[in-house]
């Protein structure tokens, strides 16, 4: 049994990067078509912010909701539906025929994503239990969501160049497919008996918090903010866990 574990690590580490890769790409894409939703839609400036900033909005939103409903749930339960919710909303977004269908599917398409996100390092932190295992992974992890963030714009232009803006969201749709395939054959399930229970009052306080916020910015999605807010959280949920 012993030669299967690289194997699963393997697979787990491949659904982690491939979920990375889609989690990226719908951040700096999707600003590439922004022109292009703006004509075929009929959308306005603010439309377009809000495209991006619904997506951050509910991502940073849901990470330490996420983190305790895995911890108490199971982190490859709640890794693999988060896939399987991406993948869906990324279909919303690209089956939309107008601006309000597309800003709420990116709102929900930002919520799974980010419950997406919470969950890879979950599941790397778990999966790889050896020091140098781990920081293997979690450089193989993060070159593949460097490559996501910094060729979206390429892939974005392209894209709507060859198919259509649709694409820049339906791709998704097949890669959920196949990361549920590897995280249901890789991932090994992990729980905490003493999880947090989950504060729907706060949840709900600061979505609005950072709804009033991103009114005030422009359609830019800062990612260095992103990953802050993202490090923060994952730190607070591991605080909490660990008292």
């Amino acid at each position: 049994m012993q030669p299967l574990r690289p194997r699963k690590n393997t697979l787990a580490l491949l659904a982690a990067c491939l979920s990375s890769l889609m989690f990226g790409l719908e951040i700096s894409s999707v600003p590439a078509i922004l022109p292009t939703l703006e004509h075929l839609l009929r959308g306005d400036f603010k439309d377009m912010q809000w495209v991006m900033n619904a997506y951050t909005i509910a991502c940073t939103t849901v990470l330490m909701a996420t983190g305790t409903l895995a911890d108490r749930f199971g982190r490859k339960r709640v890794f693999v539906v988060s896939i399987a919710l991406f993948g869906i909303t990324s279909l919303l977004c690209g089956l939309a025929s107008n601006m309000a269908v597309l800003i709420a599917g990116r709102f929900l398409q930002g919520a799974s994503g980010g419950a997406m996100l919470i969950c890879q390092v979950a599941v790397l932190s778990h999966q790889f239990q050896q020091g140098h295992e781990r920081v293997k992974a979690f450089a193989a992890w993060g070159i593949i969501f460097g490559i996501g963030l910094g060729f979206g714009p390429i892939i974005g232009s392209a894209t709507v160049a060859l198919t259509g803006w649709q694409w820049v969201f339906l791709v998704h749709a097949p890669l959920a497919l196949a990361t549920i395939a590897l995280a249901v054959s890789g991932v090994s399930e992990s729980r905490d008996p003493h999880a947090q229970t989950l504060d729907i009052a706060d949840r709900i306080m600061l979505m609005q918090r950072g709804r009033v916020t991103y009114e005030q910015r422009s359609a830019n999605t800062s990612v260095a903010e992103l990953m802050d807010i993202v490090r923060r959280e994952y730190r607070a949920m591991r605080a909490t866990t660990a008292t």
